[in-house]
């Protein structure tokens, strides 16, 4: 049974893939796991956690026009598979709309 509840206004499909994301469009981008989207957010698997609020751009790896989408943090927490020396957390962040 999961503590945190459930704030999505739709439900979201499990997609597995790679994304990148950064705090600016000129600044350095990171790599994640992309775990889980919808029309008002995503969800994926980051080296290191982001405050709430904390506004993002987000590009799919696989997108050959290279679209990138304004998101906020909704939420950031240390993913299951959290280790020391390999920190990993899951974050969820809202589009822009």
């Amino acid at each position: 049974m999961s503590i945190f509840k459930n704030q999505r206004g739709e439900s979201r499909m499990n997609i597995l893939g790679e994304i990148s994301f950064s705090r600016t469009l000129l600044g350095e981008s990171y790599d994640a796991e992309l775990m889980d989207t919808c029309h008002q957010g995503i969800g994926f698997i980051s080296p290191f956690p982001y405050l709430r609020g904390t506004e993002i751009l987000l590009k799919s790896k696989n997108d050959k026009e290279n679209v990138v989408q304004k998101a906020t943090v909704a939420w950031s927490r240390p993913a299951s598979n959290f280790k020391k020396l390999n920190p990993r957390y899951r974050i969820g962040a809202r589009f822009h709309s």
